[in-house]
C-alpha cells in the first residue's frame, strides 16, 4: 500500500523551460514538478510507466541522486537498438548500457508474450530469476527466466491504481453535485481518509496487531466521531443512531454486553455525557455484568451509577 504524496491539478499550460520541455517532454516536466520538493541524494526511488519515462529524464534525476525505473518507449531512445533478426524465444533477455562515463543506465528487453523494454538507473537484469507462465501449445505452465528489473518493477508499480481502488470502495456520494470544485474537494477528502487508513494499517503492523480495522470500519469510525464529538443531546430520549451496532455485526466478534462500540474520541471527549433513566439492561463497562437503568444520552450505553459502583465515571475517563 502506498500514500498519496502530492497532487497537481490541471489549470492550463505551464510555463516550463522550452529547452527542458524539448528534452523530456510535457510528461517529463510533470514528473520534475511533482518531485521538486523531494530531497536530493536521499536514495529515493521513482517508478513510472512508459508515458513518463525517458533516458534524459532519468539522467536529470540522477544528477539529484534520485533513482528511477520504468518501462520505455523505444522512440524516446533513438540510440538504443535491440537486434530483431529473428523472433527470440520466450524468456530471452537482452541487456544494454545507455549513457556515458559514470552516468550509465541499464536498458533491458525481456520477451514474454511480446517484447517489454525497461530502463533503470539502479537495477539491471542480474540476478536472473524464474517465473511461471501458461503456454498455449503445451497447454501447461512453463518456467522461464525473468530479469531482476522486471521483478522490482512489478513489486512497486500499481500503487496509484490500488489507491484509486480504495477510494472507489467507499467514495463520498457526489450525486447531483454540479460544481467541479466540490468534486475535487470530496476527492481530496476521500484521499485523506485512505491515507490515514494506510498509516493506521502500517502502525498496527509495526505494533504486532494482526487484525487492523478494515477501510469500512475505519471510515465508519471517522463518521461516527465527527457526528458525536462536541454534540449536544437534543433530548433525554435515546437517539436513532445505530451505525456502530450495524458495524459490529460485520466484525469477527459479536457485540456482547461488554462490547465497547463507542470510539475513544467520543467516549473520552468529556462533553455532554449526561445520565438518564431508561429501561433496565446490562452494564456495558468492561468487567461489569450487573444490570442498570442508567444510560449515557450521548454514548447510548447503559452504565452503573449508584452508591456501590460508578461505571459511568470509569467508562468516560479510562
Amino acid at each position: 500500500m502506498g500514500l498519496l504524496h502530492r497532487v497537481e491539478l490541471y489549470t492550463g499550460r505551464h510555463n516550463d523551460d522550452p529547452n527542458l520541455e524539448r528534452e523530456v517532454g510535457k510528461s517529463g516536466c510533470l514528473v520534475l514538478r511533482l518531485l521538486s520538493n523531494v530531497p536530493s541524494f536521499q536514495n529515493f526511488h521513482v517508478y513510472v510507466d512508459n508515458y513518463f519515462n525517458s533516458p534524459k529524464l532519468q539522467l536529470l534525476l540522477l544528477d539529484r541522486g534520485i533513482q528511477m525505473l520504468g518501462t520505455l518507449r523505444l522512440c524516446r531512445a533513438p540510440n538504443l537498438y535491440f537486434s530483431e533478426e529473428q523472433k527470440p524465444q520466450r524468456g530471452t533477455i537482452i541487456e544494454m548500457q545507455y549513457g556515458k562515463d559514470e552516468k550509465l543506465l541499464s536498458a533491458v528487453q525481456w520477451y514474454d508474450n511480446k517484447a517489454v523494454t525497461l530502463l533503470s538507473s539502479f537495477v539491471g537484469a542480474d540476478p536472473v530469476g524464474t517465473i511461471c507462465r501458461y503456454d498455449k501449445k503445451a497447454k501447461g505452465m512453463l518456467t522461464i527466466p525473468c530479469p531482476e528489473i522486471v521483478n522490482v518493477y512489478n513489486r512497486h508499480m500499481g500503487y496509484v491504481d490500488e489507491f484509486n481502488r480504495y477510494i472507489a470502495l467507499y467514495r463520498t456520494s457526489q450525486h447531483c453535485i454540479g460544481r467541479h470544485y466540490l468534486r475535487l474537494f470530496f476527492y481530496l477528502l476521500d484521499a485523506a481518509v485512505v491515507n490515514s487508513w494506510v498509516q493506521h494499517s502500517l502502525a498496527c503492523k509495526e505494533s504486532g496487531i494482526q487484525k487492523p480495522m478494515s477501510l469500512f470500519e475505519f471510515t465508519a469510525d471517522i463518521c461516527h466521531c465527527l457526528l458525536r464529538v462536541g454534540q449536544k443531546p437534543t433530548s433525554v430520549t435515546k437517539s436513532r443512531f445505530y451505525s456502530m451496532e450495524q458495524i459490529a455485526k460485520k466484525r469477527s466478534y459479536s457485540a456482547g454486553p461488554n462490547a465497547a462500540l463507542v470510539p475513544k474520541d467520543v467516549r473520552l471527549d468529556g462533553f455532554h455525557h449526561l445520565p438518564e433513566i431508561g429501561d433496565r439492561q446490562r452494564c456495558k463497562n468492561l468487567y461489569c455484568d450487573q444490570k442498570t437503568s442508567v444510560f449515557c444520552t450521548k454514548c447510548e450505553k447503559h452504565l452503573c451509577l449508584n452508591a456501590s459502583r460508578n461505571c459511568f465515571l470509569l467508562y468516560h475517563t479510562c
